[in-house]
C-alpha cells in the first residue's frame, strides 16, 4: 500500500457561489473533487460537456492519465466541494470500498451524458447510421420461425433469457461521501498534531531563535493555522473565529526577527495540547466549543508577546488591514 504523503491538505471542503471556478485547464492532477452539495457544469473549450449533481466525483481520471485538467469545471449553483489530495488514491482503492463504488456509478453516468449530449450535436449527415429496416421475403420464399428451426421431435429448445435477480443498487450516498471526508481530515488531524508536539519540544529552551529555528516556528504556526482552517472549512464553524487568529500569527511568525520566542512557544505547546484532546473523534471536535475561550486567550498572548494588538478580528479584511500595517 502506498505511505501517504501528510505534507498536504488531503481533504479541503470548499463553498462556492453560482458561477465560481472550481478548476481551471492547466491546473495540476494533484487534486479531484467530490460534490457534496450542488450542480457544478464541467466545459472543455466553452463548450459544456456535462452537469454533475450531488455525490458526482469529477478530475480522478487526470491522476491516471498524469496530465494536467484540461476542462474547467463551474459551480451552477450554490455548491459544497470535497478536493481530496491524489496521494489518497491508494487509501481509497484498499480501504474504502464503497467509494470506489460511488466513483464507478458517477463516471459511467457522466460518459453517458457526454456522449448523449455529442450525439445531439453532430449534423444530420455524421449522426451514426440507424440499422436498417426490415425488408419483407420475396413472394414465394420460405420463411422458417425460431419454431421452426428449434422443435423437433425430441423436444424443444428453450431460448428464452436465464432470469437472474439483481440486488437492488444502492444510491451514492452523500451523508457516506462527507463522512469519508470526515474521517480523512481526522487522520490527517492526528498527524499534524504528532508534528507540532515534536516541534514544540523541539523549541521550547529556545530564547532568541537562530535561523534554523526560525523557520521552525514558522513551520509550527503554519500547521497550527492547517489544522484549526482545516477543521473551520470541514464545516466545525465554532473554529472560525480561532483560525482568523491562527491565519494572522502563521503570517507573522513567519517574518520574527532577533526576539525571544519562550512565550509564544509555551502558549502554543498549551494550545496543542488541548487541541490533541479535542481532535480524536468527530464527537470531540463538536464538543470543543467550550474550550475555544480559552485558547483564544492563549494565542491572543502569543500575538501580544510580538508586539500585535489582541485581535477581536471578524472579517479577513481586518486581517489584511493588521498585516498591511506590520510591513509598512
Amino acid at each position: 500500500m502506498q505511505q501517504l504523503d501528510y505534507s498536504v491538505q488531503k481533504v479541503i471542503i470548499g463553498e462556492y457561489n453560482p458561477h465560481d471556478l472550481i478548476v481551471d485547464v492547466g491546473a495540476s492532477q494533484e487534486r479531484f473533487f467530490v460534490i457534496l452539495h450542488g450542480r457544478v457544469d464541467i466545459a472543455q473549450n466553452g463548450i459544456l460537456l456535462r452537469t454533475l449533481k450531488e455525490g458526482d466525483i469529477f478530475g480522478i481520471e487526470f491522476y491516471y492519465m498524469d496530465k494536467p485538467y484540461d476542462f474547467c469545471a463551474t459551480a451552477q449553483t450554490k455548491a459544497r466541494i470535497a478536493s481530496y489530495h491524489s496521494s489518497l488514491i491508494y487509501e481509497i482503492i484498499y480501504n474504502r470500498p464503497q467509494m470506489i463504488d460511488q466513483m464507478m456509478k458517477s463516471m459511467a453516468g457522466q460518459i453517458d451524458q457526454t456522449t448523449r449530449l455529442m450525439l445531439e450535436r453532430l449534423p444530420a449527415e455524421e449522426a451514426p447510421h440507424k440499422p436498417p429496416a426490415f425488408i419483407p421475403p420475396e413472394p414465394g420464399s420460405v420463411v422458417l420461425s425460431f419454431d421452426d428451426l428449434f422443435n423437433d421431435d425430441e423436444g424443444e429448445y428453450d431460448l428464452s433469457p436465464p432470469q437472474i435477480e439483481q440486488a437492488p443498487v444502492p444510491e451514492p450516498s452523500l451523508t457516506t461521501l462527507h463522512d469519508e471526508a470526515l474521517r480523512f481530515f481526522v487522520d490527517e488531524s492526528t498527524m499534524l498534531l504528532s508534528d507540532l508536539k515534536l516541534i514544540g519540544e523541539q523549541l521550547k529552551s529556545v530564547g532568541i531563535p537562530n535561523e534554523q529555528e526560525s523557520a521552525k516556528l514558522a513551520e509550527f504556526a503554519q500547521k497550527l493555522n492547517r489544522l484549526i482552517g482545516g477543521a473551520a472549512s470541514m464545516g466545525f464553524e465554532q473554529f472560525s473565529q480561532l483560525s482568523r487568529r491562527t491565519s494572522l500569527l502563521a503570517t507573522r511568525c513567519a517574518e520574527i526577527k532577533n526576539m525571544t520566542i519562550r512565550l509564544i512557544i509555551t502558549n502554543l505547546n498549551l494550545v496543542v495540547a488541548v487541541l490533541a484532546e479535542c481532535f480524536t473523534s468527530i464527537d470531540t471536535i463538536n464538543a470543543a466549543e467550550g474550550k475555544l475561550p480559552m485558547l483564544e486567550q492563549r494565542l491572543d498572548i502569543c500575538m501580544t508577546s510580538i508586539g500585535m494588538p489582541e485581535p477581536e478580528l471578524k472579517t479577513q479584511n481586518e486581517i489584511d488591514e493588521i498585516l498591511t500595517m506590520f510591513k509598512d
